[in-house]
């Protein structure tokens, strides 16, 4: 009886326990997906994130690193489905918490995005992610007295870390103390130059200050790192197409868009619109020539 329960038990755990070669290469794999995704390589992970789901689609870490990638790419609602998923499968999940809140403020809806950062806080109050989640929140929700008590505690914790200066950032920018604004951000890009968040909010920061030269100039440098982020082409179009007027370079940009996103309504209508402001533009100046031609024929 005690050999045939241990057979039993042996059996059960060679059925349950992947080998240790197998648990190496999924672990691999996944460190493979996150590396190709941070060098921007994008094409090259999707096609492997898609082999792996293909073999193991419930493992936590990998839809976690799924759904990084597609955030990475602009692929947002994609990337907030993946996440949403997680939190309901593992609520004690901290990752995908923070990630939502993020998300939920890029869309500006404010309340959920300061009530998952505090849930977050909550999950695990030391978590320098969650507390960076929920100071951002604050910010962006005028809660600004408690968002800079919640600075203070992450300049005291964190040092000189370019995370806090991009808080600290967006807490004098909301202030509208724009030199400080841009000395902090300085600071982080400092430590991480090539940060594409950092350098699209440099642009922006740019054009407040009527600096639009400046402001295409880090937005270009954004491109050159990561050239098929949807987020900074969608920007770079509107750049060219609301402040220098040039509507060609524009609809290179929206066109590029819908080679990644073929299904983007933004660049659809960004595209038509900058064709209709073309013609338009076209016309006016094939009117204005017409006019100094005929007064050209009076004069002479």
């Amino acid at each position: 009886m005690k050999r045939t329960l241990l057979t039993c038990l042996l059996l059960i755990t060679v059925t349950i326990s992947p080998p240790s070669s197998l648990a190496d290469s999924e672990s691999a794999d996944i460190k493979r997906l996150i590396a190709l995704t941070k060098a921007h390589s994008y094409m090259k992970a999707n096609n492997l994130l898609d082999r792996m789901i293909e073999v193991d689609p419930t493992n936590p870490q990998l839809r976690l690193a799924g759904a990084h990638l597609y955030r990475q790419m602009g692929l947002f609602a994609r990337s907030m489905s993946e996440y949403k998923q997680l939190m309901r499968a593992d609520p004690n999940l901290i990752e995908p918490v923070i990630a939502l809140s993020q998300m939920n403020m890029e869309y500006l809806n404010l309340p959920q995005a300061l009530s998952l950062a505090r849930v977050a806080v909550g999950i695990d109050p030391s978590n320098r992610e969650a507390r960076i989640a929920l100071c951002s929140a604050l910010i962006a929700s005028d809660y600004l007295k408690e968002a800079e008590d919640e600075l203070d505690k992450l300049q005291k914790q964190s040092g000189h870390d370019p995370e806090v200066n991009y808080v600290a950032y967006k807490l004098y920018l909301k202030r509208g103390q724009l030199p400080k604004a841009r000395q902090e951000l300085e600071g982080a890009m400092t430590i991480d130059p090539s940060n594409g968040q950092w350098l699209l909010d440099m642009s922006e920061l740019c054009k407040l200050q009527g600096d639009y030269e400046e402001a295409n100039r880090y937005l270009q440098r954004g491109l050159d790192n990561d050239p098929i982020s949807v987020d900074k082409l969608n920007q770079m179009a509107i750049l060219q197409e609301y402040f220098f007027r040039d509507y060609d370079l524009a609809m290179v940009q929206y066109r590029k868009i819908l080679e990644i996103d073929p299904d983007s309504v933004t660049a659809m209508a960004g595209l038509d619109r900058c064709k209709t402001k073309k013609n338009d533009l076209a016309g006016m100046l094939k009117n204005q020539l017409r006019a100094l031609f005929i007064a050209w024929r009076r004069l002479n």
